[in-house]
């Protein structure tokens, strides 16, 4: 938009000619340019009067419009007139647009009436009619409210409360985590373990599982329809279950997970109308969050159609993996690593000298560590930041790793290793199928010189193809298991015995 354009909205707007379309027209221009705006400003010279007579137009979307152009600007000098404005409103879907210009600038002054504003719609009742836009007001007020006060959270306290979970894991191989199930009872279903439990701290240190979600026994083969669901999720006792096992009081924050056999958009819109009808089934004790919940209903849909609720509880602390401070994009996933780990047990060995040639951040050896203790443990990279952040994770887990900043291929050392772990380069990353191919190469030729005979590699690859090639030239290495770990990502695990 050059100057005259310009120049000919702010007439427009001034004559009262299309003063919606140009409002929102000039609102697209401002969006996160400060150039753009310094201009505009410096077209009204810092008079604020066209925008302070436009908050008192006669067309309630010319005031939304308005309120949205102040918020780009941060006007702090008409924050009065923005809250006079807000309080004075009558068309509700406007005072979402007021208080969506108040988060963008700095009113800390004014959240003693937001406080109040937002007791006072919490303990009305309103009309079905009124209720979508009062929903939208109460999010934002808690959204706005939350910029100058900690948001107040729920601390979960609900181990003792014995019930039924399901663990979701590796799909492949949900019995991994089954047979550390010492002191509950679990069975196999499709994509994870189901647990009837006394006391969660008898798998909360489980390394290999991925999620903990709470089946709502009432809410099962639901139809696909917010206000059936939210009826029936909330009449089943939901707030009773949440409240059972926390304390602090109010509202929950949360989010609806909608998956089924429905095109994207379709999950998009049907997730919002799901959790505003959450919202008023729940009297607003339920709040929509797009960041920072606390809980979310996670909808699965079965397999005749109908749809079943669980819960996953962010309140619940996990700190199994809590030492991985230092992360990189090709950084292993811990769970994956444990999983690998936990597959490859029976080939461990304790004490055992362990060596990743290619160690990353060094997720591999804290797990190989974490599934039977190993010493010593070496981890070889040629990316600094990487040495720096597997130095700081190692630390934060308690584990002795020795890390060497130096191309595997220049890498020596005085004795054998017992066992290689590895995650190998892929080529999702930066580097070709040549380089990989080369990676790979190096990995079985150098790695039978540090390696005792008989002794154990530990590869997981993304790269199958390039793997199975390389190692065919190398009657040296015995393939003794193939597992597939992942099949959108076509990842392998292998675990080799050098020969000799």
């Amino acid at each position: 938009m050059g100057g005259n354009m310009l120049e000919t909205i702010i007439d427009n707007i001034k004559q009262g000619q299309n003063v919606r379309e140009n409002l929102i027209e000039l609102k697209k221009w401002l969006k996160g340019s400060i150039e753009h705006q310094d201009t505009f400003l410096s077209f009204l010279q810092y008079d604020y009067t066209l925008l302070k007579e436009l908050l008192c137009h006669e067309d309630p979307k010319v005031r939304k419009n308005v309120a949205g152009v102040i918020g780009e600007l941060e006007l702090e000098g008409l924050l009065p007139e923005l809250l006079d404005a807000y309080e004075e409103e009558g068309t509700l879907f406007v005072k979402t647009a007021y208080l969506k210009a108040f988060q963008k600038i700095d009113c800390e002054c004014y959240v003693p009436k937001f406080k109040e504003r937002l007791e006072y719609l919490l303990s009305e009742k309103f009309t079905e009619e009124q209720e979508k836009h009062i929903t939208e007001e109460i999010r934002e007020l808690t959204s706005l409210i939350g910029q100058y006060e900690r948001t107040q959270s729920h601390y979960f306290i609900g181990y003792d409360e014995q019930g039924k979970v399901v663990l979701t894991t590796n799909r492949y191989y949900p019995e991994l985590t089954l047979r550390q199930l010492y002191h509950c009872n679990g069975k196999k279903i499709s994509g994870g373990v189901a647990v009837e439990y006394e006391d969660m701290r008898d798998f909360m240190s489980i390394r290999t599982w991925q999620e903990i979600l709470f089946p709502l026994p009432s809410a099962k083969n639901m139809p696909l329809d917010p206000k059936v669901m939210a009826h029936t999720i909330l009449m089943g006792g939901l707030m009773e279950f949440l409240d059972a096992r926390h304390l602090g009081g109010g509202s929950y924050r949360f989010r609806v997970e909608l998956r089924g056999r429905i095109s994207i958009e379709e999950k998009r819109v049907m997730a919002k109308k799901i959790a505003m009808a959450m919202e008023k089934e729940s009297s607003h004790r339920l709040i929509n969050s797009v960041s920072d919940y606390e809980v979310e209903i996670r909808l699965l849909e079965g397999r005749n159609g109908g749809y079943h609720a669980y819960l996953k509880l962010y309140t619940i602390p996990d700190n199994r993996f809590a030492y991985r401070k230092g992360i990189l994009a090709t950084s292993i996933n811990p769970m994956t690593a444990a999983t690998i780990m936990e597959l490859a047990r029976p080939y461990l060995k304790e004490n055992a000298q362990v060596l990743d040639p290619f160690c990353g951040t060094g997720t591999m050896l804290i797990e190989r560590n974490f599934a039977l203790p190993a010493h010593p443990l070496y981890g070889v990279d040629l990316f600094g930041k990487a040495i720096d952040c597997g130095r700081e994770n190692a630390k934060r887990a308690r584990t002795q790793i020795n890390f060497i900043h130096r191309d595997f291929k220049d890498f020596s050392h005085e004795y054998l290793f017992d066992e290689i772990v590895v995650n190998m380069p892929s080529t999702t990353g930066k580097q070709g199928e040549k380089e990989i191919e080369e990676l790979y190469e190096l990995l079985l030729q150098k790695g039978q010189k540090h390696l005792k005979k008989d002794g154990i590699a530990i590869i997981y690859s993304q790269d199958p193809s390039i793997a199975l090639s390389v190692l065919k030239r190398h009657v040296e290495w015995k393939r003794m298991e193939t597992f597939q770990i992942y099949q959108k990502e076509a990842s392998y695990l292998y675990i080799l015995k050098y020969i000799g």
